[in-house]
């Protein structure tokens, strides 16, 4: 008499969590209506696309209106810089918010969290006078060993006015929080998803590889309904993981060759 094979429990806290069958249904249904099995449907690339060109054309302009200052034209003033460098910088942004967007992750996996803000905002207002200090104190040591600024900034450097000086102070916000997200969040992972759940995704796993095995071995069938069971546990309880704590499970990160 063969065990009867134990339910699956997906945890309140992931609802979109989904079998291995379940997300390769989810495939097949979504090649209907005339679509093309593998490629995004029509929502997805229109997104895509404004991603790509809300990337790019801030940047190109930028390059454009700054290229365009030389001898004594003006070219363009600090508050066309200003505005097309914060568009440019959430254009990066939105490449990373696409990026979770696609692979259905949390804003968490890319460091926005309030968790730890308290902290961060005091340990930001007390190192802000001792820097700002110091860096005064070096440009005085330059000047004295020599060294000068340029005696006139260009004019797209070069903030007047109280609508000017908050464009500043919000293009240093939004400068901060994109370097955070980009370089702190995102790039700091490596990417969206774990190496083991990269191979999970493309169904080249030992779970995957071993269920393959159970299917096409017909003297198995219900014999191995115990051990089928326990690959979709298994793969629910590696997918629970990579959610909670972004890397593999212990027994998958630490696995080495038996000498």
């Amino acid at each position: 008499m063969q065990p009867k094979p134990k339910k699956e429990h997906i945890g309140d806290n992931n609802k979109a969590e989904r079998t291995i069958e379940d997300d390769s249904t989810e495939n097949k249904l979504s090649c209907r209506n005339g679509a093309t099995c593998g490629q995004p449907d029509r929502k997805v690339q229109v997104i895509e696309v404004a991603v790509f060109l809300f990337l790019i054309l801030p940047a190109m302009s930028t390059s454009f209106l700054i290229g365009t200052t030389s001898g004594n034209q003006p070219g363009t003033g600090f508050m066309g810089v200003a505005i097309l460098s914060i568009l440019n910088d959430l254009g990066m942004v939105s490449l990373v918010f696409y990026f979770v967007w696609r692979n259905r992750e949390t804003l968490r996996r890319i460091g926005w969290t309030l968790q730890n803000l308290p902290r961060e905002v005091g340990w930001g207002l007390v190192l802000f006078f001792p820097i700002f200090y110091s860096a005064n104190r070096l440009e005085s040591a330059l000047h004295s060993a020599g060294l000068s600024a340029p005696s006139k900034l260009p004019s797209f450097l070069v903030a007047t006015g109280h609508f000017r000086l908050v464009l500043a102070v919000i293009l240093v916000i939004v400068v901060a929080i994109v370097e955070e997200t980009v370089f702190r969040g995102y790039k700091e992972e490596g990417t969206t998803t774990t190496p083991f759940d990269m191979v999970v995704r493309n169904d080249l796993d030992r779970f995957h590889l071993a269920k393959d095995v159970i299917d096409r071995v017909p003297k198995l069938g219900s014999r191995a309904a115990y051990a089928r069971q326990f690959i979709r546990d298994k793969l629910l309880d590696h997918k629970n993981y990579i959610h909670r704590y972004g890397q593999d499970m212990p027994e998958i990160r630490n696995w080495k060759w038996p000498m």
